[in-house]
């Protein structure tokens, strides 16, 4: 599990480097928090999954 509240940051769109470490944002406002867990019209019903289990790829070596 993991938080997000107001100390995440936000930006509308994607400067160049943004997804390397060491990228400043400082610039960048915080986000928007628009309400804790289970507030409406979210609730607290929170799904947890994947998309389901891996197809075998034909011709693979075995172990991958």
């Amino acid at each position: 599990m993991f938080v997000t509240d107001g100390g995440w940051k936000s930006n509308t769109g994607t400067p160049a480097g943004f997804q390397l470490p060491g990228y400043d944002d400082s610039t960048w406002p915080a986000a928007t928090v628009e309400g804790v867990f289970g507030i409406a019209p979210w609730g607290n019903d929170v799904a947890v999954g994947g998309p389901g289990p891996a197809t075998p790829i034909s011709g693979a070596p075995p172990g991958l």
